[in-house]
């Protein structure tokens, strides 16, 4: 009792209900904008289109070895797709009934790969041996349709990743490793063609450390919705050049996080607190080009609390092809009351540059930007010094400079 002021909960009531006004849920219907939108007008041209640029600018490259993506059309005679999510579209939960027929990655890739590419197939079936089953039963081989497709295929196309059975509200993960039966069923399809892609649905992290470790490349695509199918492949043969970036840190193992009921972030929790080594950082992602930062600079080496300082880097794309890069200013604190991040993302820009361009990119930083919370509930800003640290994610940081606050105010 008593942690919550009227203030509080007055202040959180008017952001609840200026919404609702916004959205005309208190007008007249006929005078409410939205009334007048037809239910036909969902689903529509525009709306496929919408929903094909979200799943793209949300799909993650984390591995891309030996430059194995894009998939290259002229080289590529045949693909084996399998996994469990290959010929399935799976929606995170609280997703809506899609008006239109969902496009599975399986069916995108048929869309996109050309006549020239035979596309074979084999439906997902699990061979995973659990305990109680018959002791002098022998499983002579695993999998062996799906090795065989495998290595027949110039290139074998691997979806796995989670389901709603495996994550939802009020079904908590008990681990962050794939299931069993999968990551049994990526060593065997492996073993029989090392030219593998893993793509990878699912709504949170998994600790992939064997596909990592082995698999040349992995594509993250998250629940990409209704035209997912369509978007994967465009990534997979290069008609879109990836630039998603990950919004949470991959962990190798349960092991690095507190326990589950330990709600301490300081406690190595998030990027901002984590010191060991995670699987993929928070901010990383690949791209089939190459980004260059230099000349990193501050319009004011020292400011007042009052002022704000203009942060500049220059970003060019050294690479073969056009593409987006996320550039992402992460800024630390040398002194404070308080146990401070490492370093903690306070702005990002996802720009589009063409091969050979060069760009520069500029962010303000303002009292709120460089005040925090201390032990008493207050927002203050010491007069200290800052290291802004710009670069490509969390853990790659590329270029640094250090700017001072003083007491002095205007």
């Amino acid at each position: 009792m008593g942690k919550v002021t009227e203030s509080e909960i007055t202040s959180a009531a008017f952001r609840v209900l200026r919404a609702r006004f916004k959205l005309g849920l208190f007008d007249d219907p006929s005078l409410n904008p939205y009334s007048s939108i037809s239910p036909s007008f969902i689903g529509c041209s525009e709306h496929q289109q919408l929903a094909l640029e979200t799943a793209r600018q949300s799909i993650v490259l984390l591995k891309n070895s030996h430059n194995i993506l894009p998939v290259d059309r002229k080289k590529i005679r045949s693909i084996a797709v399998l996994g469990i999510n290959a010929a399935t579209c799976e929606f995170g939960d609280y997703s809506g009934t899609s008006v239109n027929d969902p496009v599975s990655p399986l069916q995108g890739i048929i869309n996109k790969a050309g006549k020239g590419i035979k596309i074979k197939t084999l439906p997902w079936k699990s061979n995973a041996i659990s305990e109680g089953k018959t002791p002098d039963v022998k499983i002579v081989d695993l999998y062996a349709e799906e090795k065989q497709l495998a290595r027949k295929s110039d290139v074998a196309i691997v979806v796995l990743g989670v389901n709603k059975t495996i994550e939802m509200e009020g079904r908590d993960r008990s681990s962050i490793d794939l299931p069993a039966d999968q990551q049994q069923f990526i060593k065997e399809i492996y073993k029989a063609n090392p030219r593998t892609i893993v793509v990878l649905i699912a709504g949170s992290s998994l600790a992939i450390n064997w596909i990592d470790e082995n698999v040349p490349a992995i594509v993250n695509a998250w629940y990409p919705g209704e035209q997912g199918g369509n978007a994967i492949a465009e990534v997979l043969f290069g008609d879109y050049n990836p630039a998603g970036r990950l919004p949470l840190t991959y962990y190798k193992s349960t092991e690095d996080l507190p326990a589950f009921n330990d709600y301490d972030v300081f406690n190595g929790r998030t990027y901002m607190y984590f010191d060991k080594k995670p699987l993929y950082a928070f901010g990383f992602g690949l791209s089939y080009t190459d980004f260059n930062y230099s000349n990193i600079r501050v319009d004011k080496p020292s400011v007042f609390k009052s002022d704000t300082v203009t942060v500049s880097v220059d970003v060019k794309n050294t690479g073969l092809f056009d593409g987006d890069e996320v550039v992402q200013l992460y800024l630390r604190q040398k002194e404070a009351s308080v146990k401070m991040p490492v370093r903690q993302l306070k702005a990002f820009k996802r720009i589009s540059i063409r091969k050979g361009e060069i760009q520069t990119v500029s962010f303000r930083l303002g009292k709120n930007d460089l005040s925090y919370w201390n032990n008493q509930n207050e927002f203050v800003l010491d007069a200290t010094e800052y290291n802004v640290q710009v670069g490509s994610s969390s853990d790659d940081i590329r270029q640094e400079i250090w700017f001072k606050v003083t007491e002095q105010t205007r």
